[in-house]
């Protein structure tokens, strides 16, 4: 992520293109002493780059379970073990407190999750979404679907029933206006016969603004799941205080808050 509100000091670098799509040519001009990139990226990037003297390394941090072992090989590159061992105390400790709480769920104790990404768009097993629903102790309803991103059929998301329903919302860095946040919500409990569902009877109806939740920051999707779905095992955890120090203190920018509809933590 680049610009004038979040790490603006990277405006003025270079571009090089995206993982998707890179420009190889402009990454040769640089002469990097290494190119780290995604395990989704172009799959020609080593055979590109790496007869130019360009060492390519494939780091992820959308799945929570890989975080740990990726941040060590980042640290490690970077020679900042000590500040990649800080993050991943961050990380782990409040991962940690959550799975010592929810593995004492037995699986038909555990609440019944839908994700949306997009309007009918949901997600299974390869997921990192998919990953956090499990590990903040609920059950996908969509598990076992057969890839990693699914198309969902309205009316089989009745049939699954969940309990709680998930949207990832609009915004960046600078989150959208509440009104934005509040039509999104209004569409989603007002889908035909939406009152019928659990989530939408006991308002656990949620939505997060998708860079709230996506890469690293699927801890603060994690705690705050945590605790919509088992508030009396999570009440000395503040999800909104664990995202303030993700972004204060290991982003190294100010908080905005305003990424969570309806607010509460």
């Amino acid at each position: 992520m680049r610009g004038p509100d979040y790490w603006p000091e990277l405006v003025d670098k270079p571009e090089v293109g995206g993982y998707e799509e890179p420009d190889y040519e402009a990454i040769v001009d640089l002469k990097p002493d290494v190119v780290i990139t995604s395990q989704l990226g172009d799959p020609r990037t080593e055979e590109i780059l790496e007869p130019a003297g360009i060492p390519v390394v494939r780091l992820d941090f959308y799945k929570p379970k890989d975080f740990v072992r990726n941040a060590q090989l980042l640290g490690i590159i970077l020679g900042q073990e000590k500040e990649a061992g800080e993050v991943i105390d961050f990380f782990q400790k409040y991962l940690d407190a959550v799975q010592e709480r929810v593995e004492t769920l037995k699986a038909d104790e555990k609440k019944r999750v839908y994700y949306e990404g997009s309007d009918y768009k949901s997600v299974a097993e390869g997921s990192g979404w998919h990953e956090w629903i499990e590990m903040a102790g609920g059950a996908n309803i969509f598990a076992g679907a057969g890839a990693s991103n699914v198309a969902v059929d309205p009316e089989e998301i009745l049939k699954r029933n969940p309990q709680l329903v998930w949207r990832s919302g609009p915004g960046d860095y600078i989150p959208p206006n509440s009104s934005e946040m509040e039509a999104l919500y209004n569409t989603l409990i007002s889908r035909p016969r939406g009152d019928k569902l659990d989530a939408v009877k006991n308002n656990q109806v949620h939505i997060m603004t998708y860079w709230n939740s996506k890469g690293c920051a699927k801890l603060i999707a994690i705690t705050y799941l945590a605790k919509y779905l088992y508030p009396e095992m999570f009440q000395d955890i503040d999800p909104e205080a664990v995202a303030r120090e993700w972004y204060e203190k290991y982003q190294g920018v100010e908080y905005k808050g305003g990424y969570v509809y309806p607010p509460k933590g």
